[in-house]
């Protein structure tokens, strides 16, 4: 039985140099005019903070806007396509065709973590593809926004009522400190004894105050949706390294596949050998 060494393929490569050749230069060439005749495409792209939403005491909890798997589809709506192809003044499908969401979601972890949406813009208008991914974010941020909203207005509702007890008490204190002043010895007491309570009160009200100040901040923090970055310009796929990087990998596959026929033409030297022992 003959071996079949490396010596023996290279001797059958070797033989079809001209084959090989020919057709890594002819895949080059087509590398070339495909790298030349293909019009660059220019992807932006913006990202948006889609809040976290938290129960009474505080505890994360996901919504269909804050969950990293299905944000994505809940915030690929008609209306908001319809919004952005106005704002760029386009066509919803090339909008639609433009845009993809994605919010990646950290493996390994146990979840209600803040998810922030990628919006992504490919077009082959460099300008309308910055516009795209800008507007998309714009609305996104005012739909997911929304919710945050009510929910502000809430907190500041807290907010006004408890600086409204304070002034209250203030003035409910202001009045006490009056009458004891001017009041008889025999009222003295009970008057004091009323300016205590409401100065108790006036301190827990305060206090009362301040928590839900801290509370509206840590939700404008915490739970307001935001944009993080927004688009100010779109990256080529037409650029000299990737043209250059497409014409290299096409010389590669044409290289491989000459020496692929250079074995089928003269044959596989581990098959002449198989044939040899045979006969």
């Amino acid at each position: 039985m003959n071996d079949v060494t490396l010596r023996d393929y290279l001797r059958v490569a070797w033989s079809g140099r001209w084959l090989i050749l020919i057709a890594t230069v002819v895949g080059i060439a087509v590398g070339i005019l495909l790298s030349v005749a293909r019009s660059p495409e220019y992807t932006a792209t913006a990202r948006v903070y889609l809040g976290q939403a938290t129960t009474i005491a505080g505890v994360p909890v996901q919504t269909p806007f804050t969950n990293p798997t299905v944000a994505p589809l809940a915030l690929d709506s008609d209306a908001i396509v319809r919004k952005v192809a106005d704002a760029a003044g386009t066509t919803p499908g090339r909008v639609r065709s433009a845009v993809t969401l994605t919010a990646p979601r950290v493996s390994g972890t146990s979840g209600n973590l803040p998810t922030i949406l990628t919006v992504t813009s490919t077009d082959k208008n460099r300008k309308l593809a910055v516009e795209i991914a800008n507007a998309y974010a714009d609305n996104v941020l005012a739909d997911v926004g929304e919710a945050y909203r009510d929910t502000r207005r809430v907190y500041e509702a807290q907010v006004a009522r408890s600086r409204r007890e304070v002034d209250g008490l203030i003035a409910d204190a202001a009045k006490l400190r009056t009458r004891l002043a001017s009041a008889p010895t025999g009222q003295a007491d009970l008057i004091q004894l009323a300016l205590t309570s409401a100065v108790q009160q006036l301190d827990d009200a305060r206090q009362e105050a301040s928590d839900q100040e801290v509370l509206l901040r840590k939700a404008d923090q915490v739970e307001a949706p935001q944009a993080l970055t927004r688009a100010e310009r779109a990256s080529s796929s037409g650029t000299g390294p990737k043209r250059l990087q497409s014409i290299v990998l096409a010389g590669l596959i044409a290289f491989a596949l000459g020496i692929l026929a250079t074995f089928v033409w003269r044959g596989s030297p581990a098959a002449r050998a198989a044939d040899a022992g045979r006969a």
